[in-house]
């Protein structure tokens, strides 16, 4: 009962050497109450929570600052939501795993008034083949706002611009369970907006990454805005 705060689990990997991951997934073992689950990359510089002891689940206040800065700076393998696939990256491109990192895995579990015992696992397939592109996934989020009391359709954006050029191979909107749809729009320098992707009938229960059947080409200096209601 009551809430459970984020638990993060501390993976050493023991790598030695640079790792290039083409296809990863998270399986959780209780389904039932894990909400979300996100696979992070914490580099060997990095000094996001080196206060936990690998492998004993650590919690830590969502709101507090250096936590929020270091973990939305770190890249990320892969995200468990309902519904949503295991990734699986093209040919030559793969996310990169630099030697001596650890990985980190941010448990969000949501009581259902039943105990429940979890065991999540994590599947990692590495690429065979040289690489040529790395892939890096942009966490973009808005969660410092406040819902008018029965406001029915209430919007909720955030936006940024690319610093250098990118291909896009897919999209994940999320949001909880009073989200209702989720626009994702560009503005290429000098252009006119392009909707990427709009989903009209956004449900937690059922989560989905979109992925384009051709990865999107993306200019230096592009704006992307994400709507969200």
């Amino acid at each position: 009962s009551g809430e459970v705060e984020y638990q993060y689990v501390v993976i050493p990997t023991g790598f030695t050497e640079d790792k290039w991951v083409q296809q990863v997934e998270v399986r959780p073992g209780a389904r039932s109450v894990v909400h979300h689950a996100v696979l992070y990359i914490r580099e060997p510089s990095s000094r996001w929570l080196r206060e936990a002891k690998p492998g004993i689940p650590y919690s830590i206040p969502e709101d507090e600052p250096e936590h929020r800065r270091l973990w939305t700076t770190s890249d990320l393998l892969v995200v468990y939501a309902p519904g949503n696939p295991p990734v699986r990256l093209p040919q030559g491109m793969a996310k990169l795993i630099p030697a001596r990192s650890d990985l980190v895995l941010q448990m969000h579990y949501q009581p259902n008034g039943h105990a429940a015992h979890d065991k999540t696992r994590v599947g990692l397939v590495f690429s065979r083949k040289p690489v040529q592109k790395r892939v890096l996934t942009l966490q973009m989020g808005n969660d410092r706002f406040i819902i008018p009391p029965g406001h029915p359709h209430f919007p909720v954006e955030v936006s940024g611009t690319l610093p250098n050029r990118a291909e896009l191979l897919s999209l994940f909107p999320h949001m909880h369970l009073r989200g209702s749809s989720f626009e994702f729009d560009m503005i290429p320098p000098g252009g006119k907006r392009q909707v990427l992707l709009l989903v009209d009938h956004y449900s937690f229960h059922w989560q989905l990454s979109y992925q384009f059947a051709k990865p999107v080409p993306l200019a230096a200096g592009t704006r992307l805005d994400w709507l969200a209601y």
